[in-house]
């Protein structure tokens, strides 16, 4: 593989310049379709913030919203693979040591799900622990009705470019701004929340910003209701989170 195809997703500027990179790069190595996931505030309690999973793919649209719609993504093989494991693995291999999983509901579903689709020969990348309290998998298809074999020659000939390059894009996609459903808060909102979270008082940033202590406190509240924090506190730290405070 060319340095150039880690040149684009390391210089790239927005989670789709990203995805892009990586989907033309898997592409010449022989993994047409792809389907990643990934969660990248593991530690944050959902009282704080409901984080939605990242999706990004290249498989068919019907595929992945039936995926989704079923909510089979967490409770899929390739998921709880990759939650307790690195590395790789092929689906042949994951389904042949994974008997138990695979008697559960969800978890049969996804496989005949991937089955009818011709995408059940593939290749799972987990990307466990290559970013602190984040997690995220990558599963690499040749074509729709690849057979196993298909699959094991794409991936001997280049495992090493893949594993790398995933890893790398994972990394990217955890550090890049990204789209939040979260409203943005406007510029008078973040100045209060930036000196309330450096311990000035309510008329000491009154004082700093050259308005009124009612005005500090107007913001504050609208700051409050627009992440759906109870305290200013928990809109300080949401703020943070989906990169509008100290970003």
């Amino acid at each position: 593989m060319p340095i150039s195809s880690f040149e684009a997703v390391v210089n790239a500027t927005t989670t789709a310049e990203i995805q892009a990179s990586y989907r033309r790069a898997m592409a010449r190595l022989g993994f047409r379709n792809i389907f990643y996931a990934a969660r990248f505030m593991m530690a944050v309690p959902p009282a704080v913030l409901q984080e939605r999973i990242e999706i990004f793919s290249t498989m068919p649209q019907d595929f992945v919203k039936t995926l989704t719609a079923r909510n089979l993504i967490l409770a899929s093989p390739w998921a709880s693979w990759s939650r307790q494991n690195t590395g790789s693995i092929s689906t042949r291999d994951l389904l042949a040591c994974g008997s138990d999983r695979a008697s559960e509901d969800a978890a049969t579903q996804s496989v005949s799900l991937a089955r009818d689709y011709g995408l059940l020969s593939a290749r799972l990348v987990s990307l466990k622990n290559c970013v602190l309290r984040s997690h995220g998998a990558v599963v690499l298809n040749p074509h729709a009705g690849a057979s196993h074999d298909d699959e094991d020659r794409v991936w001997t000939r280049h495992q090493r470019e893949v594993m790398v390059l995933s890893n790398v894009m994972h990394m990217r996609m955890a550090s890049i701004r990204r789209p939040t459903f979260v409203p943005r808060l406007t510029e008078r909102q973040i100045q209060v929340l930036e000196w309330s979270s450096a311990g000035k008082t309510v008329a000491e940033t009154a004082i700093i910003l050259g308005i009124s202590a009612a005005t500090v406190e107007k913001h504050l509240r609208l700051a409050r209701d627009a992440v759906g924090a109870r305290n200013t506190g928990q809109a300080i730290l949401t703020a943070h989170l989906t990169q509008q405070l100290f970003a």
